[in-house]
């Protein structure tokens, strides 16, 4: 759920979706939370995980997806 948007979720869209609902120290924290795990991604040559989940996983990732997001069965 989008914190700022009671009731929304992030992959929703709305007419509150503008600049100036964005709160910049929340956005500051978001990026300097992923920018160390993004540099050390792009150095490398290979990924430290694998390119698709596990075949046992990706049932359950289906399944929480359909139920939190709504994305369809067909993925």
């Amino acid at each position: 759920m989008r914190g700022n948007f009671p009731g929304g979720r992030s992959q929703h869209h709305s007419p509150h979706d503008r600049l100036q609902h964005v709160s910049v120290e929340q956005l500051l924290k978001l990026l300097r939370g992923v920018t160390p795990l993004v540099q050390r991604l792009a150095a490398e040559d290979h990924w430290p995980f694998a390119a698709t989940l596990p075949a046992d996983q990706r049932h359950e990732a289906r399944r929480v997806g359909r139920a939190l997001f709504g994305l369809p069965t067909d993925l």
